[in-house]
């Protein structure tokens, strides 16, 4: 996307100046041809003057005015390269906000991956805290089964028992389901965060 028209600052500094150093030698050429061919004293009728103000209007006044029209014109291309490069500078910006909105995206995700880790794992603790509970009283149970003294009161606790060893046997089933689960979501979150460039690129 180059510009044929391109300017800097300094060489438009340097255009300017030597449009003013031009403008300035041509009032003095102007001035210089004037009291070339008129010698003599400095006139004090106003004709005179007035003369003399309509032959330097009338030579410098086009010049002056053709002059700023081309410094004018250096003042526009250069303002047009001014807004390219601010249109760049936008355009880059808006190039770096959106990979930071994807990286606060794919932070926002692991985070997201890290809490429903954590909460398994404390599901998962739960289940192991309920199942060593169960196990307690499942040895209960069978302690009172061994010094139970009628055979009613026998079966009454083999029931309970096979009843708290069908909850052991259901809650390892689940724990066993869960902690695969978190050591699936524990791989998947370690693949995302190695996934993810460093830096935000």
């Amino acid at each position: 996307m180059s510009n044929p028209l391109r300017i800097d600052g300094r060489l438009l500094l340097a255009i300017l100046v030597g449009i003013t150093l031009l403008a300035l030698l041509m009032a003095l050429a102007v001035l210089f041809v004037y009291f070339i061919h008129f010698r003599g004293p400095l006139s004090d009728q106003h004709s005179v003057w007035g003369t003399f103000g309509d032959y330097v209007g009338g030579l410098l006044n086009p010049a002056f005015g053709f002059l700023a029209l081309v410094g004018l014109l250096f003042t526009i291309i250069l303002q047009g390269e001014n807004l390219r490069v601010t249109a760049e500078e936008l355009e880059l910006s808006r190039k770096e906000l959106e990979l930071t909105r994807r990286e606060l995206q794919r932070s926002a995700s692991a985070q997201e991956n890290a809490l429903d880790t954590l909460y398994l794992q404390v599901k998962v603790t739960r289940r192991a805290a309920r199942l060593a509970v169960l196990g307690t009283l499942v040895e209960n149970y069978e302690k009172k089964v061994r010094t139970a003294n009628t055979k009613s009161d026998k079966g009454k606790l083999e029931r309970q028992l096979l009843t708290y060893l069908g909850m052991l046997e259901a809650e390892f089933r689940t724990l066993e389901r869960e902690e695969a689960k978190v050591e699936q979501e524990s791989v998947n979150l370690r693949k995302a965060n190695q996934q993810r460039p460093f830096g935000g690129t």
